[in-house]
């Protein structure tokens, strides 16, 4: 039998939840998983039909993005006196105002190795978002391949240590990127090379609590829990010919004498016990059932919480 009881906004709850997932994958699938992209630091104009392409993608912006969204140097201020002359506004050297611009690595521990003469290239891996999720979790990469085996030290470098410790790049965690830096390193995503790390993906998770006052569905609905009275009996018709067939009579709505008291007095120590708890919305539809693992009785003494959780 079922017992309904409403709830209000406050006993709904959204939490978020990291779940982790182990990822690896090898030059030959990294296309399925991720994009490899070489920038270039390019001189002079921007020709459409000249500028250097890898992959489908201009070099130089490749370069110039990465450039200013990760490696641009940050200032409080902005030097706006190189822009007294100019017509259109552009930006102030390398200097970029913190209230404009967002910090992606701001630890101390992070290494800045981008490359800035001329003709000097970059190796971008871009993995795709419903891979890396929220983010890559630090301290989880490796990087294999021909006289290769390189980590991150959980502050955003990347570092080769096959034989020597050498600073071959970056990675940045929250957009899934890593960045070589490194010159002697640039043939890196071109080679064989297997890599492995792990994501976090953010789950919500709805908790619901539904709180049972001691006073609350104390009370088997059970029939057989009544007292007899009179029975119902047949007084026309046949039942077993399929018939129209009448009854009469009634039903004692008295609990029982087992089923009333408490241990100390006539009767037993009776209490309903639950099973499983089910959510509706306002239209009576029925959205989810909690099933428990065994039957929980209803205290008669004090108040109960149930929490539900659930994915969304």
């Amino acid at each position: 039998m079922s017992s309904f009881k409403k709830l209000s906004k406050s006993d709904v709850t959204v939490v978020p939840y990291g779940a982790n997932k182990y990822w690896t994958f090898t030059r030959s699938t990294s296309t399925t998983y991720s994009s490899i992209n070489q920038g270039t630091n390019v001189s002079g104009s921007f020709f459409k039909n000249s500028d250097p392409v890898n992959n489908s993608q201009y070099e130089r912006l490749v370069y110039n993005t990465i450039n200013q969204l990760f490696y641009q140097s940050i200032t409080s201020s902005l030097n706006t006196s190189s822009l007294a002359n100019s017509i259109y506004y552009e930006s102030a050297s390398q200097q970029r105002p913190t209230s404009s611009y967002f910090i992606y690595n701001d630890s101390d521990n992070f290494v800045n190795n981008f490359p800035t003469n001329i003709a000097q290239t970059i190796q971008v891996l871009a993995v795709n978002a419903d891979v890396y999720g929220s983010k890559v979790l630090p301290n989880s990469i490796l990087i294999t391949g021909t006289s290769i085996n390189i980590i991150d030290d959980g502050f955003g470098n990347l570092y080769n240590t096959y034989s020597t410790k050498t600073h071959v790049g970056n990675i940045f965690y929250a957009q899934g990127i890593f960045v070589i830096t490194n010159q002697s390193y640039q043939s890196l995503f071109i080679n064989t090379f297997t890599i492995s790390f792990r994501n976090e993906h953010i789950i919500y998770e709805n908790e619901v609590r539904c709180l049972i006052k001691e006073s609350d569905f104390n009370l088997s609905y059970n029939p057989t829990l009544l007292m007899s009275g009179s029975q119902y009996i047949v007084t026309s018709g046949s039942q077993a010919s399929g018939s129209a067939y009448t009854l009469t009579g009634s039903i004692d709505s008295t609990i029982k004498n087992f089923a009333t008291g408490s241990i100390l007095s006539s009767g037993s120590y009776f209490r309903p016990y639950t099973t499983q708890l089910g959510l509706y919305n306002d239209n009576n539809e029925l959205l989810a059932v909690a099933k428990f693992g065994k039957p929980i009785m209803m205290s008669p003494d004090t108040d109960m919480t149930f929490v539900v959780k659930y994915d969304t």
